[in-house]
């Protein structure tokens, strides 16, 4: 099994409805409050909540994610979004919940993991931040992202085709690698790059995302980056990971 990642400035999970998300591979438990701007985006069920993606608080009323995320608004009815929680199955004191006022995803998106997959989602209610609920920053227009950044997310930590979720979040460091080394270690996948992608992750492979991860950001310091997603081409923890930049894509959603 391949995985691409795609960074837009948003973080991603995954849940049994949603089958296009990535994981955190070679990651460790993240403390509480150490990413307050990660949320965790959940499917309301008959038996409680599922997490399918993860995404990122960009201000009080906006989350940033994939938009294979948010598929329709029948999905969007039923689901929830968590900030403030490190752990899922046991949600500390610091969650907060907030419900789908509105969303956008990119006018050029197409379905499926492709170029230009971010969205914008608006809460019922307005964040009050603190310790345990924050924004993330934004970087400059024109910026160009390197060393190294760190990515979080809930998805799957096994380096197999069968999926281990982890109730805590996970987060690992990877370094930002350029497209031309990108596109050689691809090889014949590396068609599937787009202009607005950006690669990270060690060559040496060990290290990346998987199913769940979806949505959820990619942090240079504690600036959002890119929106992670997943594509069926890339091999698990070998192949770099490729993300939509959302420092070039967000503008045109806000």
């Amino acid at each position: 099994m391949k995985v691409f990642l795609v960074v837009a400035l948003i973080f991603i999970g995954a849940s049994s409805s949603v089958d296009l998300t990535p994981r955190v591979i070679g990651g460790t438990d993240a403390k509480l409050n150490s990413a307050p701007f990660v949320v965790s985006i959940e499917e309301q069920t008959s038996s409680g909540y599922e997490h399918y993606c993860g995404g990122s608080i960009i201000n009080a009323n906006w989350i940033l994610t994939a938009a294979h995320c948010i598929t329709s608004k029948a999905l969007a009815s039923r689901t929830v979004i968590f900030a403030g929680c490190t752990n899922i199955a046991n949600p500390e004191a610091t969650c907060v919940k907030r419900t789908i006022a509105s969303y956008k995803n990119h006018n050029l998106y197409t379905g499926g993991v492709a170029p230009y997959d971010i969205a914008l989602i608006k809460v019922n209610q307005p964040y009050s931040f603190s310790s345990s609920v924050a924004s993330i920053a934004l970087p400059k227009a024109n910026s160009e992202p390197s060393g190294d950044c760190t990515l979080y997310g809930w998805g799957s930590v096994s380096t197999t085709l069968t999926p281990v979720f982890p109730v805590n979040l996970q987060q690992v460091v990877l370094p930002i690698i350029s497209m031309k080394e990108c596109e050689a270690a691809l090889g014949s996948a590396a068609v599937n790059v787009h202009k607005t992608n950006v690669c990270a992750g060690p060559l040496s492979g060990g290290k990346g995302i998987c199913a769940s991860d979806s949505g959820g950001p990619l942090a240079v310091v504690l600036f959002a980056l890119g929106v992670l997603a997943v594509n069926a081409e890339v091999r698990i923890g070998i192949d770099p990971h490729i993300m939509d930049q959302m420092l070039k894509l967000m503008l045109l959603l806000m």
